[in-house]
């Protein structure tokens, strides 16, 4: 095979932990924090929280999906190499096939 060693729990396990990570992302809410940016009094202060607020929440949306893409990327691989093992541990057709019969001259 690869010469690697891996455990596809231990891939499940990493997929399910980014899957944890990201959805804390969701009880992150900037928007709250943009809107009430004019407490500052400062035009300008609003402005610039609603504009940083605004980046950070399109960050985090790239972030949640290309983590969840990954994810899925160690759960598909799980799967892989649990089929792969599958295939390997066959056993053999009963009775095995002797050698090809020799051709008379």
């Amino acid at each position: 095979m690869t010469g690697y060693r891996v455990d596809p729990q231990t891939l499940r396990s990493a997929a399910g932990q980014i899957a944890d990570a990201i959805g804390g992302a969701d009880k992150l809410e900037l928007e709250k924090i943009a809107e009430n940016g004019k407490v500052f009094g400062n035009d300008a202060v609003s402005g610039s929280l609603s504009a940083f607020c605004t980046t950070w929440e399109l960050a985090k949306g790239i972030l949640q999906q290309r983590s969840a893409s990954a994810g899925e990327a160690l759960d598909s691989a799980a799967t892989a190499y649990e089929n792969r093992e599958d295939q390997n541990t066959m056993p053999q057709p009963s009775p095995s096939p002797g050698p090809a019969p020799q051709e008379v001259p």
